[in-house]
């Protein structure tokens, strides 16, 4: 970590990213980051994006402005690992909002608050791998 292993002095650092700024502060023993919000808002449901998806079912579509990204909430827990997108039609779906990219997700089980899966084919990136990378099953995020 650079405020330990790199001797960085200061309180807070900024990170220049394509996001924009993003914040790192000294916190304890730790370190307290700070990502800007991209509050969804609800919309429509685009068709050929749930049908590349394999979807019938879906707890809500929604469309963030901010960062170009659909979220698509799941109600199953497994369905976002089970997925198996068509990229071809995903990336041929008319992009009517400007999105650059679709998030699956669901609750979590057990240790994990949500699963989620992260797929970009108008960006050059069918799945990002991170998103497959514990046994294929989705991206994770820890209680």
């Amino acid at each position: 970590m650079l405020f330990n292993h790199a001797g960085v002095e200061v309180e807070r650092l900024t990170f220049h990213t394509l996001s924009g700024a993003l914040y790192a502060k000294r916190a304890g023993d730790g370190v307290w980051m700070d990502f800007p919000r991209n509050d969804p808002v609800a919309v429509e449901p685009i068709e050929p994006i749930l049908s590349a998806l394999g979807l019938e079912a879906y707890d809500d579509f929604q469309y963030s402005i901010t960062n170009q990204k659909l979220l698509v909430l799941l109600g199953d827990s497994g369905e976002v690992a089970g997925l198996q997108p068509d990229f071809d039609v995903l990336h041929s779906a008319e992009n009517t909002l400007g999105w650059r990219g679709v998030i699956a997700t669901e609750e979590g089980t057990g240790e994990y608050d949500f699963v989620s899966r992260y797929f970009a084919p108008w960006m050059g990136i069918d799945e990002d791998p991170v998103t497959r990378a514990r046994t294929g099953l989705g991206g994770w995020g820890r209680r």
